[in-house]
């Protein structure tokens, strides 16, 4: 029991985790449930979070699934953090790598932790350019540039995603020129 986190791991069944929509988890193995205990809403030490056995694309899904918990739950987003990390760790060269280091960029981000979060997306960026999330990454870098005051460089770099991106998605094409438009870039 880590202060305002309670932990326990329990095997769920595939059909468990689909009513519930958590990630998918083979029978009898083991996955991480984080529930918020006394004191949650206070700053808490992150609790232990570990990616169970499996492939990747589980390993993914369980990461998604501590994020959306840690959203919906409205609590620390530091086991996301971890889980995103280890998904990193352990799959370097997976196709949802790229997907996996914009999430933990958003973990920074939510936190309002805007140079971790530049750092984060910055290195997304260079490592995975080809990567499905590549528009993303681009668009948070250069609003966590924005967010640090970095007005040249956050300019600069929501100019790019269009360049880079001509096929992104509508979403993320509006949402860069808003921040455009608040960062008043030429």
């Amino acid at each position: 029991n880590v202060t305002g986190v309670q932990t326990c791991a329990l095997p769920i069944s595939p059909a468990a985790g689909q009513a519930l929509g958590a990630p998918q988890v083979a029978p009898g193995q083991q996955r991480l449930v984080l529930q918020p205990g006394p004191g949650a809403q206070q700053a808490a030490a992150p609790a232990q979070v570990q990616l169970p056995q499996g492939s990747p694309e589980a390993q993914y899904e369980f990461a998604m699934g501590v994020l959306r918990q840690a959203q919906r739950e409205q609590t620390e987003l530091s086991g996301a953090e971890q889980a995103w990390r280890a998904f990193i760790a352990a799959n370097p060269s997976h196709r949802l790598t790229g997907a996996a280091q914009y999430w933990l960029g958003e973990t920074f981000y939510a936190r309002r932790d805007y140079q971790s979060a530049m750092a984060t997306f910055a290195e997304g960026v260079q490592k995975y350019p080809r990567s499905d999330k590549a528009p993303d990454l681009l668009l948070k870098l250069g609003m966590s540039l924005g967010q640090l005051n970095r007005k040249a460089e956050a300019c600069g770099t929501l100019g790019e995603l269009e360049k880079r991106h001509p096929q992104a998605l509508a979403a993320i094409k509006q949402a860069a020129q808003r921040e455009r438009q608040r960062l008043a870039c030429g």
